[in-house]
């Protein structure tokens, strides 16, 4: 599974999320949209969710792409 995070950062990623919504035609892809205004057609998605579910988000990945924040970098490199 490829999960996709943008924190919560306020910035717009809509760009980032449409481009891994395509991938996710022919890959099982979770994306973490917060702010951006594009909504996935293909991919799992939510806005934002609580530490937990977030946890396992990150534990069952096996790609993690993230916009790069801190708090992103920290988790992805504790799992």
């Amino acid at each position: 599974m490829i999960y996709v995070t943008v924190g919560t950062d306020t910035h717009d990623f809509s760009r980032l999320i449409r481009t891994v919504d395509d991938i996710a035609k022919k890959k099982q892809v979770i994306i973490q949209t917060g702010y951006s205004s594009y909504r996935p057609q293909h991919a799992r998605w939510f806005a934002f969710e609580k530490n937990s579910v977030i946890d396992e988000m990150y534990k069952k990945a096996h790609i993690i792409v993230t916009h790069a924040g801190a708090g992103s970098i920290i988790r992805s490199l504790a799992e």
